[in-house]
């Protein structure tokens, strides 16, 4: 596969989120078209000039899989100022689907998060954070190592394990429904969760800046602000965090999760 670089990877995923914003295409469907950038370069020598082609045209197809109103490619062209022609997405098209063997419903991180929405979780801002998690991923190819199914149970359990610790140990205590659903405890995507937790932590120095901001907006429960990591923050551990370190500087105090506090009968309070 070619490695374009880490600085490289995350300012293309940052174009890519861009165009995505820009067309208003689902979070799926950028999942998609990362998915067929990841297969393809890992079949294909692509050269630096036509990374941005790449880009444009796998999210032109993913788009047209599965967005439910179609986007035009022109809209594609103009958006990213003409960087590419109609003759070169379409050529290119063609190049991707036969590497891909127009196999283009691939299981991907995002559609297992929409797959676990099954769970009893009845917490957006928790699915919010996960699915925030996840995109974060985009940016580092050590994570092609996982299965799309290992990075979604890890972003799930890392937004729990922040956001609601209880509702996270009442799921681990369901074993029977942690394996017929999640099919993965905490301990077994340990290190996948580490790493995830890492990628939060160098969020705010990231070349991709995209991401953050996008999850910062009303759609998303505003779980982009939800950690203020800063330079001086970054060298803590996750845990210092789930000590209360948690920022919710501009988000709205219903758009919060909920604080819970355990009395001494063995009940709990919950204070919105």
């Amino acid at each position: 596969m070619l490695d374009i670089g880490q600085t490289n990877r995350e300012l293309f995923v940052n174009f890519l989120v861009d165009i995505q914003e820009k067309l208003m295409l689902s979070v799926m469907t950028l999942s998609l078209a990362m998915n067929y950038i990841d297969r393809y370069m890992s079949l294909a020598c692509v050269s630096t000039n036509r990374l941005l082609l790449l880009g444009v045209t796998s999210l032109f197809i993913a788009s047209k899989f599965e967005e439910v109103v179609r986007v035009p490619m022109m809209a594609f062209i103009e958006v990213t100022d003409h960087t590419c022609t109609v003759n070169e997405v379409q050529e290119m098209e063609l190049v991707i689907l036969k590497k891909l063997k127009f196999r283009l419903a691939p299981p991907t991180p995002v559609s297992f998060l929409q797959y676990l929405s099954c769970l009893p979780l009845e917490d957006k801002v928790v699915m919010h954070f996960a699915q925030y998690l996840s995109e974060l991923s985009y940016q580092n190819r050590r994570f092609l190592v996982y299965k799309p199914s290992q990075v979604a149970a890890a972003a799930l359990f890392v937004s729990l394990e922040l956001l609601n610790p209880p509702l996270l140990a009442t799921i681990c205590k369901c074993k029977n429904l942690v394996v017929d659903i999640l099919h993965y405890m905490p301990h077994d995507v340990q290190c996948c969760m580490q790493e995830l937790q890492e990628l939060l932590q160098k969020v705010d120095s990231s070349s991709c800046p995209a991401i953050k901001r996008k999850y910062s907006k009303e759609g998303f429960s505003y779980v982009g602000t939800l950690f203020d990591m800063t330079a001086a923050d970054s060298p803590r551990s996750i845990s210092s965090l789930k000590r209360g370190n948690t920022s919710t500087k501009g988000v709205p105090k219903d758009m919060r999760s909920p604080k819970v506090t355990h009395t001494p009968n063995g009940g709990a309070e919950v204070e919105l």
